[in-house]
């Protein structure tokens, strides 16, 4: 059997937890987190939110790690974080990476708030 090269997931909230966790069955994970006691947490105590983790991950708070690490990455940061989670990976991350997202919700602006009428959604024309 050939040997997989490990996953990189960014974000150790509870979604890119259980993601790490789905990822570990078949392939080693390294799981990015902004806390340095977070990731020592982790890695002595494989425990996180109440969750046993697999043995097949391993925390890190190093982006350049990482993204030497990991071809295929999984960024599963808030929406309002993404953009400088992306800023803060960009001087790391080239070409042949694979970038596969799970964020929910939006990236709204300061600006944007205030186009928004009272009771109503945002809908596409608000985004640009």
């Amino acid at each position: 059997m050939e040997t997989l090269q490990q996953v990189g997931v960014i974000g150790a909230g509870s979604f890119g937890t259980a993601i790490a966790q789905l990822i570990s069955e078949n392939v080693n994970v390294l799981l990015f987190a902004r806390s340095n006691e977070l990731v020592e947490k982790i890695n002595s105590t494989h425990e996180h939110l109440g969750i046993q983790l697999n043995k097949n991950i391993v925390a890190t708070s190093d982006p350049k790690f990482l993204a030497e690490s990991c071809t295929l990455i999984f960024p599963i940061v808030p929406s309002v974080n993404f953009r400088a989670m992306m800023k803060s990976f960009s001087p790391y991350l080239h070409p042949y990476h694979i970038l596969i997202h799970g964020t929910k919700g939006f990236d709204v602006r300061e600006e944007d708030i205030e186009k928004l009428e009272k009771g109503k959604s945002l809908g596409m024309k608000y985004i640009q």
